[in-house]
């Protein structure tokens, strides 16, 4: 007579198998959201990037060939295609071509002309609620400086920005050679009505 206890072991087996196979998905699945979280940092700086050279700006009257833009903004064409592509993949520009028509579509032929979306208009310089300061101040050296330092703020419950820079945010801006862009922080401040 079979030993019964083949076939529970046998569906024990099975459902094993399905469970690891589920949790090796959902690692995978976990580790790819968090490498995806961890280019956050990249993406933060192509933001700065393209509001520090007024891309947004240059696009508001309709799309524009990257080269238009590399000449309109003294960047590098190649190099600002390249930053303008990630930046389509997260949906704040978009990569486009003309039909006769004067009809957009999506292009899919890296033709080189970009065009502005929603998430983009916010970066233009002089449209109402404007986040352009906001993303120009992420960009500041000074606070690059606080947030690598933020290991420091964790371990000691002391100021980033402070130790850092050596003064606190607000010592800091009002310092001679840092007024400059103290409007980033005060538009920072106004935007969040702080």
């Amino acid at each position: 007579m079979p030993n019964s206890n083949s076939n529970s072991d046998s569906m024990s087996d099975n459902s094993d198998s399905s469970k690891s196979k589920y949790y090796v998905s959902h690692l995978q699945n976990s580790s790819f959201t968090i490498i995806d979280m961890l280019s956050y940092g990249q993406l933060s700086q192509a933001i700065y990037i393209v509001a520090k050279f007024r891309i947004a700006d240059y696009l508001k009257n309709g799309p524009k060939s990257v080269e238009e833009l590399a000449e309109q903004s003294k960047t590098h064409p190649d190099s600002l295609y390249r930053l303008l592509r990630m930046l389509a993949s997260v949906g704040i520009f978009t990569e486009t071509v003309q039909k006769e028509d004067g009809e957009k579509v999506i292009n899919n032929n890296s033709k080189r002309k970009f065009d502005i979306t929603h998430k983009a208009v916010l970066l233009q310089s002089e449209i109402k609620g404007s986040i352009r300061n906001f993303a120009l101040m992420f960009g500041l050296e000074s606070f690059n400086r606080a947030i690598n330092d933020l290991s420091y703020s964790i371990e000691t419950g002391e100021n980033s920005f402070k130790h850092a820079n050596g003064l606190d945010m607000f010592e800091y801006f009002q310092q001679d050679q840092n007024r400059k862009d103290a409007h980033l922080v005060a538009c920072f401040l106004d935007f969040f009505h702080v």
